[in-house]
């Protein structure tokens, strides 16, 4: 799994990489396809919020003009959900138990792939699925190291005038029996 996901991101990059140079070496009227660089912070939702505070993260995105309202989107970055002191108490008929303790941080890598829709006055509407690869691993019963992947959703209401890109997202992070969710606003800014 470590060495599908080394390849992926590599080629990911390398893509992303050459598309950059690609579109810096054309005019923005002349070439579909742009390059940005996103910032962005955010929140966490669903089981993971007792244990991470917030979401801080960096990212990249190819977009290319598929037609006058639409859009393909690829991205790619990297998300740091920050850990925080927890408290959690777990009680069965007969059984009650308090856990204490800080989570220690978890780094995400997304490549997604999806859609952008424009409207009037540069807001748009856009949609993306994918994967994110949880950094930290774990041990599990079968007494070896593991980390997740989980599926990516992340629908998202924007606005971008001429170069820059300012969003507010949704992303789902589902699977492997811990789904929880980032609420997130980017900003990004056109290379060219």
């Amino acid at each position: 799994m470590k060495t599908l996901f080394n390849l992926t991101a590599k080629l990911f990059f390398i893509l992303l990489l050459t598309s950059a140079f690609n579109v810096n070496a054309q005019t923005k009227t002349s070439n579909p396809a742009t390059f940005a660089i996103g910032l962005e912070g955010g929140g966490i939702t669903g089981n993971m919020s007792p244990y991470y505070s917030v979401e801080l993260g960096a990212t990249a995105r190819l977009q290319y003009k598929a037609g006058d309202h639409v859009a393909l989107i690829f991205s790619g970055g990297y998300y740091n959900l920050f850990g925080k002191n927890f408290v959690v108490n777990y009680s069965s008929p007969g059984f009650s138990e308090t856990v204490a303790g800080k989570s220690e941080n978890l780094g995400i890598v997304p490549l997604k792939a999806g859609l952008k829709f424009f409207g009037s006055s540069g807001i748009y509407f856009s949609a993306e699925a994918g994967a994110g690869f949880e950094t930290r691993q774990r041990f599990e019963s079968d007494g070896q190291m593991h980390s997740d992947v989980k599926l990516l959703l992340a629908p998202a209401l924007g606005y971008a005038p001429k170069n820059i890109d300012m969003s507010i997202r949704y992303e789902n992070l589902s699977g492997q029996a811990n789904n929880y969710g980032i609420v997130a606003f980017r900003i990004a800014f056109d290379i060219h």
